[in-house]
């Protein structure tokens, strides 16, 4: 995935976090993308 370095950097920068993998699947039925993300930690929401 080309984008994969500009969307680690803004995650990184919104979390905190180091992004290790990233995932992601359509259902084209759906028209629906789905994005996961693995990091160098837990992140839990409104914490950095």
């Amino acid at each position: 995935m080309r984008s994969f370095p500009t969307e680690s950097t803004k995650i990184r920068e919104i979390t905190g976090a180091k992004i290790l993998g990233l995932f992601t699947d359509i259902d084209v039925q759906v028209g629906e993308r789905v994005f996961v993300f693995t990091t160098d930690r837990e992140l839990q929401n409104g914490t950095r």
